[in-house]
């Protein structure tokens, strides 16, 4: 699996030929994002960051949208969506995505701390995509205490991006870390994973 990070919550999986975006920005976010066809979409928020499905849709490549909570089947690809607390009383969806032997969970917009009805229904987790930039969104320090409190192998911490990385020094304090590597794209095996407990992967954001 092949993982690209663009900014607050826009995050692409790749395997083989299949590409699954989620949380592209839409008209009315600063985020700057790139356009490239993908065959999934999850759109967590309604909210201008979160809804860009234009930005997925590229030559003759259509994408099966899914923009809120339920169970989907695509293909092998299994997507389970979990009602959360968004921003302004919103509704924001956690999606938890079961694809090539690997199970990813992106928190989405979330606005709070998670429930133990929620915690059990996201389950056992391979890699979690956690955003940690504060404002409306989870600040620093809860997002970590969501982070320690889930079972995920591996953690990908989401920021603003650019030169304002203090919500992610903050992060990184929060979990006991001075710094963190920082790698251009993650690859990553199932294989690899064995063994893993809560560890720390930053992606580069661009």
């Amino acid at each position: 699996m092949l993982i690209h990070y663009y900014g607050k919550g826009y995050v692409k999986a790749s395997v083989g030929e299949r590409t699954i975006s989620f949380n592209p920005p839409g008209k009315g976010s600063d985020a700057k994002a790139p356009r490239f066809g993908a065959d999934i979409v999850l759109v967590s928020s309604s909210l201008p960051d979160y809804n860009g499905v234009e930005l997925a849709s590229f030559g003759e490549r259509v994408p099966v949208v899914i923009e809120g909570p339920g169970e989907y089947e695509i293909g092998d690809t299994y997507i389970k969506g979990v009602a959360t607390k968004g921003i302004d009383d919103t509704i924001n969806t956690v999606y938890v995505v079961k694809v090539d032997d690997m199970t990813l969970c992106h928190l989405g917009a979330l606005a709070g701390d998670l429930n133990a009805e929620t915690k059990e229904a996201i389950g056992d987790v391979d890699i979690l995509f956690v955003p940690t930039y504060g404002g409306d969104v989870l600040p620093p320090a809860v997002a970590q205490k969501i982070s320690a409190g889930l079972s995920s192998k591996l953690i990908v911490p989401l920021f603003y991006g650019g030169e304002d990385r203090d919500s992610l020094k903050k992060f990184l304090k929060e979990a006991g870390e001075e710094k963190g590597e920082v790698v251009e794209k993650l690859t990553i095996k199932k294989k690899e994973l064995e063994g893993k407990e809560g560890e720390l992967s930053i992606i580069k954001s661009f």
